[in-house]
């Protein structure tokens, strides 16, 4: 396992959601996102010791870990997005760069790009995450999902189904209460 980042004026939180939970992870803006997914691994098994997360199983291994960033970080209802597109790219250039000599600026972008800040994050980022599953593999595969996938909420975009993050953002009447009835006054401010 990676070694954890201690934190320092130098380091960025980020916050990592999956369904009502967030877990707070301390990372170096250049940190690689294989130790990100690491140490989040970490984190979860550490607060699940059942081996289970949402009624997820745990995996074994930090390449099941999928992350997203949201699409609007306003508004997070939105949606999100995927980060392994981006990582896919990343490993083309690996590839390339296998096959021919490539020279060191090129390198040190690439190797950019494969990070919270290269990946546009900021500090206090949210990141959505989720564990593997057969749908993902079949996905990146692009096998064929039956009509009742899209009949059971999956979103459509283009020809292509959009991903399913187990992401539950809460409404103000659910944080705060019922404003206008007074029910959750206590928990506002008062203007004194």
């Amino acid at each position: 396992m990676t070694p954890s980042i201690t934190p320092s004026p130098h380091t960025w939180t980020l916050r990592l959601k999956h369904n009502r939970s967030t877990i707070l992870l301390h990372v170096d803006p250049l940190q690689n996102l294989h130790s990100v997914r690491a140490e989040l691994l970490k984190a979860v098994r550490a607060t699940n010791p059942s081996g289970s997360f949402h009624g997820h199983t745990i995996p074994q291994h930090e390449s099941d870990i999928l992350l997203a960033r949201a699409v609007d970080s306003n508004d997070l209802t939105l949606g999100w997005e995927s980060l392994e597109k981006g990582e896919e790219e990343l490993e083309l250039v690996e590839d390339r760069k296998g096959k021919g000599k490539a020279s060191a600026v090129q390198a040190s972008k690439d190797k950019m790009t494969d990070c919270p800040q290269g990946m546009g994050l900021k500090d206090g980022g949210v990141l959505a995450f989720k564990f593997r599953t057969g749908d993902d593999e079949a996905r990146e595969r692009g096998d064929e999902f039956e009509a009742e996938d899209e009949l059971a909420g999956e979103n459509l975009v283009g020809n292509e189904a959009a991903e399913d993050w187990d992401v539950v953002v809460p409404s103000m009447e659910e944080t705060y209460g019922d404003v206008e009835s007074g029910e959750g006054m206590e928990a506002l401010p008062s203007k004194s």
